[in-house]
């Protein structure tokens, strides 16, 4: 029968009466059992190994002690170190005799070592000489034979204390102390070991119970999972996927249908209504073919419209299955579609600019046979303003010589469309006279027609003081209104208000033609200035607002459109305000040395351009066509700012920055570039700024102005 490790503790104990005396025995007796007690009641196995190891340091007076324990492949391991101070021990390993500990696992003894240092057993080994170690005791932890699976006792691990700084530390009382103490220790480590192990083996069995649970789940809910991965797929995926009954009610509906059909899942599933709004595109087939058809053919394709809630038509592409059982009994159908709206407005986008092209092609011809008209209608109107007196007559007449003019100005648009050659001819005018003009030349519709069939357009203008002039093509930009002011008077066939306004906002002027017709569909909008829309049927050439729209981009403005349906429509213009030139601060120009800038570009035209920019600015100029021009030109003492065209042929832009810096190292280098994309330029050495073409007036003076702003 087997020992409880307490009462294994007082036979032990006899042994050690000769070493101690009465009281001394009873402290140790009290000091042992409380120890041993309250190892039996630790199950927790590491609080366990650190309990004891604490208490051997305190029972042996120690500096520092480790217990190590063997593993299942017989290494032993340090599982706690410990100094007095119970402060764990860093790197324990290198910090014990490996010569003491093996001949304690060798011979299963106790070892008591005074002096390490001194010893000449021990003295020499390399672990006792790094250290400097002086008591060393080593207590073997044996295995008592009863236990499972001995034959005999079996060391498990070692306690090892020592002190580095005393020899003789540890006596003949801490040795039989230590002994008696490590062999009651082992039996509980055993024990604890033990438990531990089956406490291990249950967890096995509990895990393995809990994991076996698991496959049985995983593999219960394997095909649920297929079919939620699955279902989550047919979710994200960018093509519309439904699936419905054989008459027509929803089952599925992925997150693709929502966005194109603007119906969500929850509404969609379940009604048997959803496809009566599909009109086939096409095809003569009816609404219901959608589903008839698919059951009938099994498959089926083509283009439809839908109408979606909020009033937006899309067109789709789509293809329908049908679904059969495996006994091949219809089940239900599945639908995939894509929406092509956007595709089929670039293929009519397309096929409008093909047509502008063959446009442009029979212009050429007609220009010439219109420019005979428009001479007999001009060259009559000038001859019966002289002749005639009446000043009525003659303001009209002067009207009808204005849209003469107009009119061969739109026969030369035409041919500079085709040709592609630029309008140079720009001046700056007022607003109000711009305005004025257009109300004038379209008084026979808004006043004279409109009398004639019982309309009434009440036409009239905002415009607010202080309203800077603007510079471009005066005949074109009235050409611009006047085709929006017609476009509005068609929006509103029983009559209406024609309101048209201009504001100076900042370095811009604002032009409003608001009208209070019919308005343009929401949907529609991004139609608005393409060429050939027209919401007038035959009636209209859908080339007036794209006219108009391309007339005051040339300018540098903006149009953009506002309109509701049922309320009107506003064409919002923005032009940008002519430069004022130097004439406007005499005085400033007067206190300050006129600015002199050589213009270097292989293109005249260009540098004609820019020179003249620069001189509505108050700079003067100089021109040159190669580097040797330039450098002719080039004046040190004189030029304070060189334009270089980066993209000359016969020299290096770069290269000639260069020598012009080397002659005067202030001088400000603006490379200039008609490229979007330029490779980086060594600028601190080369060039100071990068301008870009087409050059635009507000940039010029923002440059000077830097220019002006150095030498001041």
């Amino acid at each position: 029968m087997t020992k409880q490790p307490e009462s294994q503790f007082f036979e032990d104990l006899e042994e050690v009466d000769a070493l101690l005396g009465e009281g001394r025995r009873a402290r140790v007796l009290d000091r042992l059992l409380g120890i041993l007690r309250e190892m039996i009641s630790t199950h927790d196995f590491d609080a366990l190994l650190t309990y004891v190891m604490d208490q051997v340091i305190e029972l042996t007076e120690a500096e520092r002690g480790f217990l190590m324990l063997k593993g299942d492949d017989g290494a032993l391991g340090c599982h706690v170190a410990h100094n007095v101070r119970r402060e764990e021990i860093e790197r324990a390993e290198s910090q014990i005799s490996h010569t003491v500990i093996e001949k304690a696992l060798r011979t299963g003894q106790l070892i008591r070592v005074d002096d390490a240092e001194a010893d000449q057993e021990y003295g020499d080994a390399p672990s006792v000489a790094a250290l400097h170690l002086r008591s060393v005791m080593v207590a073997p932890l044996r295995a008592r034979a009863e236990s499972p699976g001995n034959k005999g006792d079996a060391v498990r691990g070692v306690i090892y204390v020592d002190n580095r700084k005393q020899a003789s530390r540890f006596s003949a009382e801490h040795e039989e102390v230590l002994a008696l103490f490590t062999e009651q220790a082992a039996a509980v480590i055993e024990s604890a070991r033990m438990s531990d192990e089956l406490r291990g083996r249950e967890r096995e069995i509990s895990d393995l119970n809990v994991r076996l649970e698991e496959l049985v789940t995983e593999r219960t809910a394997e095909l649920q999972r297929t079919k939620e991965a699955h279902t989550q797929v047919v979710r994200q995926t960018s093509v519309s996927v439904s699936t419905f009954e054989l008459d027509g009610t929803v089952s599925t509906w992925n997150t693709a249908s929502e966005e194109l059909f603007g119906i969500s899942a929850e509404a969609a599933i379940g009604s048997g209504t959803l496809w009566s709004s599909l009109r086939p595109i096409g095809t003569d087939a009816g609404p219901e073919s959608f589903i008839t058809r698919t059951i009938a053919a099994g498959n089926v394709k083509g283009e439809y419209a839908v109408a979606r809630p909020d009033g937006t038509i899309k067109r789709l592409l789509m293809e329908s299955n049908l679904l059969r059982s495996p006994e091949g009994e219809p089940q239900g159908i599945v639908a995939l579609a894509i929406d092509v709206t956007e595709l089929r407005r670039v293929e009519r986008m397309l096929a409008r600019r093909n047509d502008l092209t063959d446009l442009g092609m029979v212009a050429a011809g007609v220009a010439h046979d219109f420019n005979n008209l428009l001479a007999v209608i001009l060259g009559r109107a000038q001859i019966a303003h002289i002749a005639i007196q009446d000043p009525d007559i003659k303001t009209d007449i002067a009207v009808i010589e204005k849209a003469a003019k107009d009119g061969a100005e739109a026969v030369e648009r035409i041919r500079s469309f085709v040709e592609r050659r630029p309008d140079e001819e720009q001046s700056s005018f007022a607003v109000p006279d711009l305005i004025a003009d257009v109300i004038a030349m379209t008084r026979l519709r808004w006043s004279v027609d409109a009398s004639a069939t019982g309309k009434t357009f009440n036409v009239f203008t905002t415009i607010e003081p202080a309203i800077p002039p603007v510079r471009g093509n005066v005949s074109q930009l009235r050409q611009a209104l006047i085709n929006l002011v017609l476009n509005a008077l068609d929006a509103m066939p029983e009559g209406g208000n024609l309101e048209l306004g201009a504001r100076p906002i900042d370095s811009a002027v604002h032009i409003d033609v608001r009208d209070s017709g019919s308005g343009i569909p929401e949907t529609r909008l991004d139609e608005v200035f393409e060429p050939f829309f027209t919401t007038k049927g035959k009636k209209g050439t859908g080339l007036g607002l794209s006219t108009s729209a391309g007339i005051i981009r040339g300018h540098g403005g903006t149009i953009e459109v506002d309109s509701k349906v049922g309320e009107g429509t506003v064409f919002k213009i923005s032009l940008p305000a002519a430069i004022e030139t130097g004439e406007t601060a005499p005085e400033l120009a007067e206190k300050r040395k006129p600015l002199i800038a050589l213009l270097v570009d292989e293109d005249s035209h260009v540098s004609g351009v820019l020179a003249r920019m620069l001189q509505l600015h108050g700079c003067e100029t100089d021109q040159a066509d190669s580097r040797p021009s330039a450098l002719e030109r080039f004046d040190p003492t004189e030029h304070e700012l060189v334009f270089i065209d980066l993209e000359m042929a016969k020299c290096s832009a770069v290269e000639l920055a260069a020598t012009i810096k080397e002659s005067n190292g202030d001088v400000l280098v603006v490379f200039t570039t008609g490229l979007s994309v330029v490779e980086p330029v060594d600028a601190p050495a080369h060039g100071d700024l990068l301008l870009t073409k087409p050059f635009r007036i507000p940039d010029i003076k923002e440059l000077l102005d830097h220019v002006r702003s150095r030498s001041i």
